[in-house]
């Protein structure tokens, strides 16, 4: 007999939900933190939380959750969400271009920007990555 993982379950679980109800942006994403947990066979980063594979599927997810939505308050939570999954893949400079992107639909997600740990890479943006910042922002505004 097969025995399912609480991860398997959840997964399916979360899965079925955003079928039947693709206009929950809460369940998009708590679905794309659920498929970020790592299968079995999947080598852990260092974080030890995830895998390479669950953030690319994690990053799947919200992709696709963003195009259920239109410019609203949920569509900006699930930008958010993506800027925030980028940013800690250590994909700063583009994490950071969708968080603001994030807060040009909805301010209500402008206090993410304020974390420290955000608010710290922002400040300490060097010239190189200022140029990067600047394209990740032309290329998302040309985007909408």
């Amino acid at each position: 007999m097969n025995i399912l993982r609480r991860d398997d379950v959840l997964r399916y679980k979360y899965s079925r939900i955003v079928i039947r109800n693709p206009k929950n942006h809460i369940a998009w994403i708590s679905y794309s933190q659920v498929v970020k947990r790592p299968f079995n066979n999947e080598v852990l980063r260092l974080d030890k939380v995830t895998s390479r594979e669950g953030m690319l599927r994690s990053r799947k997810v919200l992709y696709i959750a963003e195009k259920n939505f239109d410019d609203t308050h949920e569509k900006a939570q699930i930008i958010q969400a993506r800027g925030l999954l980028e940013f800690q893949f250590g994909n700063k400079i583009f994490g950071i271009a969708l968080l603001e992107r994030a807060v040009m639909f909805s301010s209500i997600c402008k206090p993410v920007l304020s974390w420290l740990i955000v608010k710290k890479f922002i400040q300490r943006i060097s010239s190189c990555q200022l140029v990067s910042l600047q394209h990740a922002r032309k290329l998302l505004v040309e985007k909408i």
